[in-house]
């Protein structure tokens, strides 16, 4: 068995090979990364403004159903104690 030094894999080699892999997945990341905002930069604009919009709306209809069912409730709990009064 003769064992040379190139052949010999340690802790620090294993140590070095990852972190060079993980500064080339980091790069790859920000690359990916940066194409996405690049081709969806168009559309953020559009999509936040129509998002508005739609949240304003919802958030009235919300209110207005919660009014409404409020009411109903009310009206149902009055006519289950009317019932048993009479």
């Amino acid at each position: 068995m003769n064992k040379s030094p190139k052949n010999c894999i340690t802790l620090k080699t294993i140590s070095e090979l990852k972190e060079e892999r993980l500064k080339e997945i980091h790069k790859q990341r920000d690359i990916i990364t940066k194409t996405i905002k690049a081709t969806s930069l168009p559309f953020d604009f559009i999509t936040n403004k129509g998002s508005s919009i739609f949240k304003a709306a919802n958030i009235s209809i919300l209110f207005f159903n919660g009014i409404i069912t409020g009411i109903r409730t009310i009206r149902k709990i009055r006519k289950i104690f009317h019932k048993r009064a009479f």
